[in-house]
């Protein structure tokens, strides 16, 4: 059984548009993952703030 050129036009034009979905998928979880770590980030200078002004906090009372 030989495959014809149309069958082989198909099977390249089925690839490619599964292509482009995992394209359009992976686009996205890179687009989520980013916005995940900007929230990560601020979190973390959240905390870092919040860590210097309990050390200042405990300094200024061991000072008193």
């Amino acid at each position: 059984m030989s495959t014809t050129h149309e069958d082989r036009i198909i099977e390249i034009e089925t690839r490619i548009a599964f292509q482009e979905n995992i394209i359009e998928e992976l686009n996205r979880t890179v687009t989520d993952q980013q916005q995940e770590i900007l929230e990560l980030k601020e979190t973390i200078s959240d905390v870092a703030v919040l860590m210097k002004e309990c050390r200042e906090a405990l300094q200024s009372i061991s000072n008193a």
